[in-house]
């Protein structure tokens, strides 16, 4: 090979999905509101368009803002079976595993309550359920899942959590709180 020529990169990661991580955690600790900034600057379609895109709708619809924390999820997601074969390649035990995906979680429920309000003692007032806590949740379950089954039975679970989640849209009304036309009495199966 010529001095000219690189050498390929081998770092075992997949590239995309850091490149992925990457665009979330911009818009996570504020590219929304830098971009959001414009429209204060110089108030055009375009820079309006660009700020409701990065405002959340309360319950109708969804903005491009409603879609950061999913696309973070997603990425916890993408990276598991690849982090999780390699501890498992590399020779660590289940229960070392299981030891980092709770501290891991712990971590992340613990970094939440203390963003939202816990060093403040004002417990009644606090948000308990915060981003970072609902990551923690969705990324103990999920990694436990990865880490004691195949991806078949990762796929069959995925299905069956999106029914029950269909189902409970449909059968669990909400008064008052979006539930639009999930209620029993609308649902085209009853």
């Amino acid at each position: 090979m010529s001095d000219n020529q690189q050498q390929p990169l081998v770092t075992g990661r997949v590239q995309s999905i850091d490149a992925l991580r990457g665009f979330d955690m911009f818009w996570i600790i504020g590219g929304g509101t830098l971009f959001k900034g414009f429209y204060d600057i110089s108030k055009n379609p375009v820079t309006k368009t660009i700020h409701q895109q990065l405002t959340h709708v309360a319950w109708e619809g969804f903005r491009f803002e409603d879609l950061i924390f999913p696309l973070f999820l997603f990425v916890v997601g993408a990276v598991l079976p690849f982090a999780i074969s390699r501890r498992l390649e590399q020779g660590q035990s289940r229960k070392k595993i299981h030891s980092h995906i709770i501290k891991r979680s712990a971590l992340l429920i613990l970094l939440g309550l203390i963003c939202n309000g816990l060093l403040h003692f004002n417990f009644p007032q606090m948000r308990w359920p915060g981003v970072l806590q609902r990551i923690g949740i969705c990324y103990f379950f999920a990694a436990v899942i990865v880490t004691h089954t195949k991806w078949r039975a990762q796929a069959v679970i995925t299905v069956l959590l999106l029914l029950l989640y269909w189902l409970a849209l449909v059968w669990i009304p909400v008064p008052g709180f979006g539930a639009g036309l999930y209620t029993p009495q609308a649902c085209p199966f009853a």
